[in-house]
Formats: C-alpha cells, sequence, structure tokens
C-alpha cells in the first residue's frame, strides 16, 4: 500500500509559472483524474510525481519520502510512469518491451526468472495484447502499442500508476476496457493517478478529480463536485450542461458550440415539455436570442437545461395542474416575445391550460412529430412543424 503526494509544488521554466502552489494526493485503493484544458500544467504535475521533472518549490513525496531523494531503481520499484508518446527505435517483440518493465527487479546481470515470465504473462493478458507478443513493436497500431506499454507499466508491478493520457489512441471498446482495467487494480489496493481529456470518461471511472486552470487547483473533489457548469466555464471557457448519466448515472457533460449572437436583441418564448424542445433551445443559446421557457413541470429536462443556460425559467409541481399565477406570468412572458414556438409537447390534465394560452397568438410549431399516439401542442396548430433553421430565416 503506498502513497503519492504532490506538496505545494511550483514549476517556472524559462520565466513561465507552470504550476502554482499545487497539492494533491493518491492513496491505494483510489483512481484520482487530473483534468483541464491545453497548457493547465496536467502533464508536468505528472512528471513530478514521477522525479522526472524537480519542482522549484514544494515537494513530491512517495509514502512520506521525498521523491528526489529516491533512486531511479528504488522509485520504479513503486512507481510506474506511462508517457504520453510510446515510440520505440527498434523493433523489439511486444513481449520484450513488457519484459523491460521488470527491470526494476531484476539484478545487474540477472536473467529473467519465472516470476519475471509470469509478471509479463500477466499484464499482457490483462491488457489484451498476449496474441501480439512475438510481433514487432514498430509494426503495432497506436492503440496496440498504447495497450502494450500499458502492459509494461503493469509488469513493474507497482503500488502507484501514473498514465498521461492512456485512452489517447485507443477505440471506444479499448478506452473502456483499460480504464476498468485501471480501476480494478485501484480496488485491489494500487493507487492510480491519470491525466485525461475524456470529462465523461473521467467521471465515470474516477474516484477523484483534480481540476487545474493556468496552473493552479479550481477544484478537488468527487466528479459531481468538480464537474459543475461555473468550474467548466471557468477552466474551459465553454457553456455546459451536467446531467447524471441515465445509464451509469455519474455525471455527464454536454458543452454547447460557441455563440453566434445572430439572434441577438430577439426575445424568443418556447413552450417545452418532456425533453422536446432540447434541440431549439440550444440552438437559439448558440444564436444569442433571449429566450424565456414555460410552463413546464419541475426537474423535467426542458427545464433543467433552460437553467443551465441561464434562460427564465418558469415551472410547476410534477403532476399538478399549472398554477394561475404560472399562467398569468407565462402570458405575460408571451406579450413580450418577437417570437413564440412550441415544441411537440405532449398534452395532458396537468397542462391543459396551454390550449387558452395560445387562443388569438400567432404560435409556430417546431421539431418533428414523435411516433407517439398522444395529443401534442403541435397538433393544435394550424401550421405543419417546420424545422427551425427555416423558421429563423423567414
Amino acid at each position: 500500500m503506498s502513497q503519492i503526494t504532490a506538496r505545494a509544488v511550483s514549476l517556472e521554466l524559462a520565466g513561465r509559472r507552470i504550476l502554482d502552489a499545487v497539492s494533491l494526493q493518491g492513496g491505494a485503493g483510489r483512481f484520482t483524474g487530473i483534468i483541464g484544458p491545453n497548457g493547465a500544467g496536467k502533464s508536468t504535475l505528472l512528471k513530478i510525481l514521477a522525479g522526472l521533472l524537480r519542482p522549484t518549490a514544494g515537494e513530491a513525496l512517495l509514502n512520506n519520502r521525498p521523491v528526489a531523494r529516491l533512486t531511479a531503481r528504488a522509485l520504479a520499484r513503486e512507481v510506474a510512469y506511462l508517457p504520453q508518446e510510446t515510440q520505440v527505435a527498434f523493433a523489439f517483440p511486444a513481449w520484450e518491451v513488457v519484459m523491460m518493465g521488470r527491470h526494476p527487479h531484476l539484478g545487474r546481470f540477472r536473467a529473467e526468472g519465472p516470476r519475471d515470465v509470469e509478471a509479463v504473462r500477466r499484464a499482457m493478458a490483462l491488457t489484451g495484447t498476449l496474441h501480439l507478443a512475438e510481433q514487432p513493436v514498430t509494426t503495432l497500431s497506436g492503440g496496440e502499442r498504447q495497450m502494450t506499454f500499458l502492459a509494461k507499466s503493469l509488469a513493474q508491478e507497482p503500488n502507484v500508476l501514473l498514465l498521461d493520457e492512456p485512452t489517447s489512441a485507443l477505440d471506444l471498446h479499448h478506452q473502456l476496457r483499460a480504464l476498468n482495467l485501471i480501476r480494478t487494480l485501484c480496488r485491489e489496493g494500487m493507487a492510480a493517478i491519470a491525466v485525461l481529456h475524456d470529462l465523461n470518461l473521467a467521471a465515470r471511472y474516477c474516484d477523484e478529480l483534480v481540476l487545474l486552470c493556468r496552473g493552479r487547483v479550481l477544484a478537488m473533489g468527487t466528479p459531481a463536485e468538480v464537474l459543475t457548469p461555473a468550474n467548466l466555464k471557468e477552466a474551459y471557457g465553454v457553456t455546459a450542461l451536467v446531467r447524471a448519466d441515465p445509464v451509469t448515472g455519474c455525471p455527464q457533460v454536454v458543452a454547447f458550440d460557441e455563440e453566434d449572437g445572430s439572434l441577438a436583441g430577439r426575445r424568443i418564448h418556447v413552450l417545452a415539455g418532456g425533453g422536446a424542445a432540447g434541440p431549439t433551445l440550444a440552438h437559439l443559446f448558440r444564436r444569442g436570442a433571449t429566450v424565456s421557457v414555460g410552463p413546464v413541470e419541475e426537474r423535467d429536462p426542458d427545464a433543467l437545461l433552460a437553467s443551465a443556460l441561464g434562460m427564465p425559467v418558469l415551472t410547476y409541481p410534477a403532476f399538478h395542474h399549472v398554477p394561475d399565477g404560472v399562467l398569468q406570468e407565462v402570458a405575460r412572458w408571451l406579450d413580450q416575445a418577437d417570437l413564440i414556438l412550441a415544441a411537440p409537447v405532449p398534452l395532458g390534465p396537468a397542462n391543459a391550460a396551454l390550449e387558452q394560452l395560445l387562443m388569438g397568438r400567432r404560435v409556430l410549431p417546431v421539431g418533428p412529430r414523435p411516433e407517439t399516439q398522444a395529443l401534442l401542442l403541435t397538433d393544435l396548430l394550424p401550421q405543419e412543424p417546420a424545422e427551425l433553421t427555416q423558421i429563423l430565416a423567414s
């Protein structure tokens, strides 16, 4: 059981501060993800933990011992580091490349023994690379090579695993396989710290996340604590919706394209509900319109999206009729709107009053009709539903 720590680590290179008093701790049984925009200092921090760079202030510790004071062999017996780049100049068979991970455990002039062979075999079996054992590593695809070097790191039998973008060259299947393997090894007592760019994979597999921004820790904690719209806006400069993945229950990040401002100044009200208005709301947001939404049930996907985008939204309790006060406020918003759009919202007893709101108003239906026998709000309108881009262009 090992613990690796960065304690108030700072680093300056060529007069530029890359890291500024960064602290984190990776412990046995924990999978920690380091996330952040390009240039935030993620790979630099990992190299300091691996003993490849010395900080200008602060220190990296392995089991409370300064990493800088450990010999390369002593460090490699405890810590395995998988870099971003895994190029090999010579055509070694994949088996021999993985066997190189055993070098910290071998004495001078000592040949590999049965334990080393078993460690290599197990590492290649875990990573699904055993069938590549005799293949020259220079002939492997980028993903096969990356999994082979992950096997090399595992063959070290480390207590701490440091990985810099371990899934960057992998297809979806191997991304899931690699991260699931790392998480499983952590459950068996290993400590793992990985730099990851895919926020949804980080949220799914990591126990905790460290968000770096401009060389500092912006947020640290569970994925749900770190992956908030405010943090993502600060770190990445994007507007994002964060919601629970319906399959895994983990935070799921949906980032929006940059705004173009082509609808700036236009007031548009959207009659939404049941998630039917999601694409419309996102499109209007990107184009800079002033959008209001409602009435819609509390916790409805459209209500959550509108709130995440900073749009005023009028809600009412689920499975209740729309209160008169909410209807009156919606009517006021409709009067102020330059354009009223109606998504294909299912009509039921709770929102039947919507029909009264439409009387005497020009309301444009938008979005395709879903395959359902239910009565939809758009069924009450004389026009056929059209694509939003067509409506806005007219």
